[in-house]
C-alpha cells in the first residue's frame, strides 16, 4: 500500500513510519508544499529495486527478454516439466 503524507507529519511520526514499512511492503510518499518530494521504503524493497535496475539496465538482458517473449509468441516455448522432468513445486495438479 502507498500512502501520502506531509513532511510535517513524516517528521513527528518517523519512528512509527519506519517501524511500519519494515514490518509490511509499504511506501510513503512525502509531500512538500502538497507535491511529491521523496518516497520511504524499506531496505529490502530499496535493494530490489536497484537489482532489478541494475538488470533491465543491461542491454543483453533486454535482449534475452525480447527474444523469450518472442518465442512464445510464436509458440516455441515447453512447460517446465518437460524440460526438468518434474512438476514446477506448488504447481496446481490438473483435475
Amino acid at each position: 500500500m502507498t500512502r501520502t503524507i506531509p513532511v510535517s507529519e513524516a517528521r513527528q511520526t518517523l519512528p512509527i513510519l519506519i517501524n511500519r514499512i519494515s514490518q509490511v511492503m509499504d511506501r510513503i510518499i512525502i509531500t512538500r508544499k502538497g507535491k511529491p518530494a521523496a518516497v520511504l521504503m524499506g531496505v529490502e524493497e530499496y535493494e530490489s529495486w536497484v537489482e532489478t535496475l541494475e538488470l533491465v539496465s543491461r542491454k543483453a538482458t533486454i535482449a534475452g527478454i525480447r527474444n523469450g517473449l518472442s518465442d512464445l509468441k510464436k509458440g516455441r516455448a515447453q512447460s517446465f516439466e518437460k524440460v526438468f522432468g518434474e512438476p514446477l513445486h506448488g504447481a496446481r495438479q490438473k483435475r
